[in-house]
């Protein structure tokens, strides 16, 4: 099954021509970082000021403007003149008490790493979905963070290493729940998370005000590279130093199964076929799924 995700956007026009969106949240008027917009094969997210670039799309295409827990929004981009204000989702969400801990800390062990695969560079602007369920060991469980590995690029000047100090290298951790149809209702989005390129990294998400388990049906954990953002809150090219260097395995776990599946650049992701690692890497002799290497820590509050 396809599921679309759409995004949110503010323009302005100046006059040089460039076109410079603002994305703001209709009711408290704060603008919305991170956002994406896109038609067709064409798509841009918007910074940490809330603005983007639109000069890519051509005045009759309609673009496709949203953000996580705001209203879709398809509009003409020849309409748009400064500001496009996008409206909350309204969701009426049961109350979820979580109780104090009483049960056993746990954390599953961290996938073997593939002497093909290893470590590999998280292109810019790519968003991985992935499926877990549980085996019958940890159903029930509750789980308290999750953890992503990410390496050292040892290739590094110093100088380099001084100019990404001062940049941020972000990405952002959604969860949906599993359905009948594929993703259900979102549960969780964090907030972006630097990765700091040339250090070693464990980005680490807690999850103590959601009430996650392992279960057989599952969930789907979206990982997005939201690209490099300088001082100014911009975004910087990446070049071919400045990226996320991610830990993949291809080796199952013993404690949960996980199926990766790639989200295009119009925004589809095809649940039907998992993710093959020559359409992300290229050609290496390596033809099969791979996955993040998520590390899970849970406790059982029976």
């Amino acid at each position: 099954m396809k599921i679309t995700f759409t995004f949110f956007c503010l323009l302005f026009l100046s006059s040089m021509g460039a076109q410079n969106v603002v994305v703001i949240d209709a009711d408290s008027q704060e603008v919305i970082p991170f956002a994406n917009i896109y038609y067709k094969n064409n798509f841009s997210y918007s910074n940490e000021m809330g603005k983007v670039d639109l000069s890519k799309f051509e005045n009759t295409d309609s673009l496709n403007v949203n953000s996580i827990g705001y209203k879709k929004l398809i509009i003409q981009k020849k309409i748009i003149s400064d500001t496009i204000y996008l409206s909350k989702e309204v969701q009426l969400l049961n109350l979820i008490t979580i109780n104090a801990f009483k049960g056993t800390v746990g954390s599953t062990k961290k996938l073997k790493s593939s002497r093909i695969l290893g470590n590999q560079i998280l292109p810019c602007h790519f968003n991985i979905f992935s499926k877990v369920t549980s085996n019958p060991s940890l159903e029930g469980n509750v789980i308290s963070s999750i953890e992503i590995p990410f390496d050292k690029h040892r290739g590094l000047r110093n100088t380099l290493k001084d100019r990404y100090k001062k940049m941020k290298l972000l990405v952002r951790l959604n969860i949906y729940k599993s359905s009948d149809s594929g993703f259900g209702e979102l549960l969780f989005t964090s907030k972006p998370q630097n990765i700091i390129t040339g250090k070693n990294d464990l980005i680490v998400f807690s999850l103590s005000d959601v009430n996650l388990k392992f279960s057989k049906d599952g969930f789907y954990l979206q990982l997005e590279h939201l690209g490099a953002v300088n001082d100014l809150g911009e975004f910087v090219d990446c070049n071919d130093l400045f990226f996320a260097r991610i830990d993949i395995s291809d080796k199952l776990s013993k404690q949960y199964n996980i199926t990766s599946f790639k989200v295009n650049a119009n925004g589809n992701v095809d649940s039907s076929e998992p993710l093959n690692y020559k359409q992300v890497f290229g050609e290496n002799g390596k033809d099969g799924n791979y996955f993040l290497n998520y590390r899970f820590t849970y406790y059982d509050n029976n």
